[in-house]
């Protein structure tokens, strides 16, 4: 099969005139080979009827959809500036045609990407996701606390320092509870803060001053206290403390006077606050 279709045709015993030539070239044609391609074989590059070439009627030559695959292509034949844009989509990646190795490093990654969230206290270099670093603040958050708007104590001989009762607690991941004072602490490590806005002194012994006092116990043992003293009658600011403790045995917070000759005297607190952070 002829590619190139020749012009008007001249005789062999007609004189050859330039006329006649330009006919001829003018008036060749390609043959359209697109409905019946032609094929290579061999090495010589010889095309034979059908297969993967074909030629356009204005003398194209090219090869039909599907029949270029990876053997028929030089190594390294094919380059990113051979690829225009979006050419490349999921559908044309085998699977797992991509590995970490094909990953260049500090990669972009544009939009919202997801992955697997890993389990609670994953400590290596996976990615956390938004879902896990939530959940750990959430646990790392745990905490309860108890507030007392005020307490007052009595002023007597026998009890100068006395537990600090009806707390309203606001457990949030930490379960506390009260019993007359008590507070029911769950094992763990925690950071316990305790604080006193103001005191208001009473003297109804008629003496100079007041001697009090704040203390956190730990299973009925004083772990830490603060002395202040003021005026009879007076109200200045209070104290805070704080320090690191574990649970699993009940609290006690206590105010009142320093000691046995302040007997007839008391004091009240307002705006109290203690908060236990779980941090293990």
């Amino acid at each position: 099969m002829s590619i190139i279709k020749k012009g008007t045709d001249f005789g062999p015993t007609e004189q050859v005139t330039s006329t006649k030539l330009d006919n001829l070239v003018d008036n060749a044609s390609f043959t359209d080979t697109s409905a019946n391609a032609v094929a290579y074989t061999g090495s010589t590059g010889t095309c034979l009827q059908g297969g993967g070439l074909e030629v356009t009627s204005a003398g194209q030559l090219q090869v039909k959809d599907g029949e270029i695959t990876t053997a028929k292509l030089n190594d390294n034949a094919v380059t990113t500036a051979k690829i225009t844009d979006l050419n490349v989509t999921t559908a044309k990646i085998a699977a797992d045609a991509i590995t970490t190795a094909k990953i260049a490093d500090d990669v972009e990654l544009g939009g919202n990407p997801t992955t697997t969230t890993q389990s609670a206290g994953n400590n290596s270099t996976r990615i956390a996701t938004t879902a896990y670093v939530d959940s750990a603040i959430a646990v790392g958050l745990s905490y309860s606390q108890l507030t007392l708007s005020s307490f007052a104590t009595t002023t007597n001989t026998t009890n100068f320092y006395q537990d600090l009762t009806g707390f309203t607690i606001n457990n949030q991941g930490v379960t506390l509870s009260e019993s007359s004072g008590a507070i029911s602490v769950p094992a763990g490590t925690y950071v316990v803060f305790f604080s006193v806005k103001e005191f208001t002194n009473v003297d109804a012994a008629g003496g100079s001053s007041v001697q009090n006092q704040m203390k956190i116990l730990r299973d009925g043992t004083a772990k830490m206290s603060s002395r202040f003293d003021g005026g009879e009658g007076q109200t200045f600011p209070g104290e805070s403390m704080s320090n690191v403790f574990t649970g699993g045995v009940d609290f006690k917070f206590q105010v009142g006077q320093r000691n046995t000759s302040n007997a007839g005297r008391g004091t009240t607190a307002t705006d109290i606050i203690v908060t236990f952070v779980k941090i293990i």
